[in-house]
């Protein structure tokens, strides 16, 4: 019998039957994707930033950074978001663990690559954009990452050779016999991933969730424009807005937790000057 612990999550114990039963019905995560779209109005996050930008010009913090933040409040909160399949049983990790692409430079022909990070409950929108910042600057640098390096190697290797390497790392992962170092900076080994396609000015797709790594939960940003919206008054007013779209994997947890959740992420995207202190 094989030893469940695994360095990145704790087994749970205490689920309905029906929810022990899933990851044998829909074994891989893309059978058990549910997407689910936000349209938010980032009227008052745009005047925060604004406000914030004119009385301290050293803090640069931006919509980017308060979504994290918000995601970051949110997994806190309403920790079975923050849970993953392995081995067909559910594992709730200890952590807040999220990763997100970096594009090397804004030109076209310039390589994508992708960080992971982690994050504390009592994290504040300026610890998270103080940490942000550093992070992307180094996936910016010339230096290649952990998780490059080992890819660099590895395309080296005669492809049937890979596929035996990716069959061996899932069937070890899947008994708990995968060493913590292997994952440890795997950016598909986390809470979440997000793609901020609002830096390139597109519109959020949907994204499928990768049957490699822990991954449970993947949000796309798209770029924010007007829309219109009717207020309280019944009138219909220009809005800015944003479009997020998440794909998740409905094994983790139910519906109903799972849309209190987002629930939660778009109050607090709202109300960003929650972000400023510790919960």
């Amino acid at each position: 019998m094989f030893d469940l612990q695994r360095a990145d999550g704790a087994l749970v114990q205490k689920e309905s039957t029906l929810r022990r039963f899933m990851p044998y019905l829909m074994p891989r995560r893309n059978d058990s994707v549910v997407y689910f779209e936000q349209t938010v109005d980032v009227t008052n996050v745009l005047k925060y930033l604004s406000d914030l930008k004119r009385k301290n010009n050293e803090q640069d913090v931006t919509f980017f950074h308060v979504f994290l933040a918000c995601l970051v409040r949110t997994l806190c909160q309403w920790p079975r978001m923050n849970r993953f399949i392995s081995g067909g049983k559910i594992y709730q990790r200890g952590v807040v663990e999220i990763s997100f692409g970096v594009k090397k430079k804004m030109q076209e022909d310039a390589g994508v690559t992708a960080v992971k990070m982690q994050f504390a409950a009592t994290d504040t929108v300026f610890d998270i954009s103080r940490k942000v910042n550093e992070k992307i600057n180094e996936g910016r640098s010339p230096k290649l990452t952990s998780s490059e390096k080992e890819m660099s190697i590895v395309t080296f290797l005669p492809g049937f050779m890979i596929r035996f390497l990716f069959w061996l790392q899932r069937a070890l992962d899947n008994l708990n016999l995968l060493p913590a170092f292997m994952t440890k900076n795997d950016p598909l080994y986390a809470s979440a991933f997000i793609a901020n396609l609002g830096s390139l000015k597109l519109h959020a797709p949907f994204h499928h969730l990768y049957e490699y790594g822990t991954v449970s939960l993947f949000g796309v940003l798209g770029r924010i424009y007007k829309a219109p919206v009717v207020n309280d008054a019944g009138e219909i007013v220009a809005k800015d807005v944003v479009l997020i779209r998440w794909s998740l994997d409905e094994r983790v947890t139910d519906g109903f937790y799972a849309s209190q959740a987002f629930v939660t992420f778009e109050k607090l995207i709202q109300n960003p000057a929650i972000l400023e202190e510790a919960p």
